[in-house]
């Protein structure tokens, strides 16, 4: 159970870099991010409820903190609304595998495939976004958003021999939200594990366009 809150002050990115809400009568509205917000509605809130269910397949293999070999598998899916209420009735599939293998002793490679599909009346809060440091590391937080998703990454992932908790990494990262346009980066990075805290991890990514490349900073792996 949720209770959402969207404020049309604070930007949500929606497919062709457009921002859709309902005005009083209930017709749809459409603008970019690039103007001004004079017509917008006050904040709307409302509930989402939803029940879900999924499984796990765990076969990972770990060196110290990191994962070096195995894989992992996981589907699930969400209801949202009907008999359990709220303002929006619709549901989403999910899929995801991962897989890693290292060649040499401190060298793993890896890759993560993913996937989301959603069915019904979807609020602009709830699609599914791509963009941001766990999903494409290239482009802002919610850089393109629609009701389905694929997501591949790519890692390799190399350990500093005599400094365990160092790791440099190369990666490359494609996502889709209509299967039309296709978003691409890649980049590097480095992993530091510091006791107790965890680890800290520092990616560098450039996009086809060009420019500056994007920083990201988080916590854990990618995937």
């Amino acid at each position: 159970m949720e209770r959402v809150t969207v404020d049309p002050q604070e930007w949500v990115a929606a497919r062709d870099n457009q921002y859709v809400y309902k005005d009083e009568d209930g017709e749809p509205k459409t603008i970019t991010k690039e103007d001004d917000y004079p017509d917008l509605p006050p904040k709307q809130e409302y509930w989402d409820n939803s029940l879900g269910l999924g499984m796990n397949y765990n076969r990972l293999l770990y060196t110290g903190a990191y994962t070096t070999g195995g894989y992992h598998a996981s589907l699930g899916f969400n209801l949202h609304g009907g008999v359990f209420g709220g303002e929006y009735n619709y549901q989403r599939l999910y899929g995801e595998f991962k897989q890693f293998y290292s060649p040499l002793s401190h060298t793993t490679l890896g890759y993560r495939v993913m996937g989301s599909k959603i069915l019904g009346e979807t609020p602009s809060s709830s699609k599914l976004y791509l963009g941001g440091e766990l999903s494409l590391r290239g482009y802002d937080v919610r850089h393109v958003s629609g009701e389905q998703q694929v997501l591949a990454n790519f890692e390799v992932r190399q350990r500093i021999p005599n400094a365990e908790n160092l790791e440099a990494v190369l990666f490359y990262d494609v996502g889709t939200v209509d299967f039309e346009e296709y978003y691409h980066n890649y980049g590097v990075g480095f992993r530091y594990n510091i006791p107790v805290l965890g680890q800290l991890r520092f990616d560098f990514a450039w996009t086809p366009e060009g420019g500056k490349p994007k920083f990201n900073f988080f916590f854990g792996e990618m995937f």
